[in-house]
């Protein structure tokens, strides 16, 4: 079931999420891929995700950052590290990461 399978058939209020975490062992795109109409009914809350980048491969993972980065730039969302109280543009992943997409442009 996707995220905009349950909240279509769900009362619960979607106005009232404020961020959205992702940490699904591998499945990140798929899981961005399946909640676009509730991230809309949300109004485009930060989604904090855990990520593994494109060197990742030798330790037997396969990279998610790109296309779940790919799945949200369409919607306006811009990845960013957060490093003690600032914002951080992504410019490369290594390894697993924990990355804040926030929506930068509508």
């Amino acid at each position: 079931m996707t995220a905009d399978s349950y909240f279509d058939a769900s009362s619960c209020d979607t106005t009232r999420i404020q961020c959205v975490k992702i940490d699904v062992a591998g499945a990140e795109a798929r899981v961005v891929g399946g909640m676009i109409r509730t991230l809309e009914r949300m109004a485009y809350p930060p989604i904090w995700c855990e990520v593994w980048g494109a060197s990742s491969a030798g330790l037997g993972c396969a990279e998610t950052y790109r296309p779940v980065a790919d799945r949200l730039a369409p919607l306006g969302y811009s990845a960013f590290f957060v490093e003690g109280d600032r914002d951080v543009p992504v410019t490369h992943v290594r390894g697993r990461v924990d990355v804040l997409f926030r929506r930068t442009s509508a």
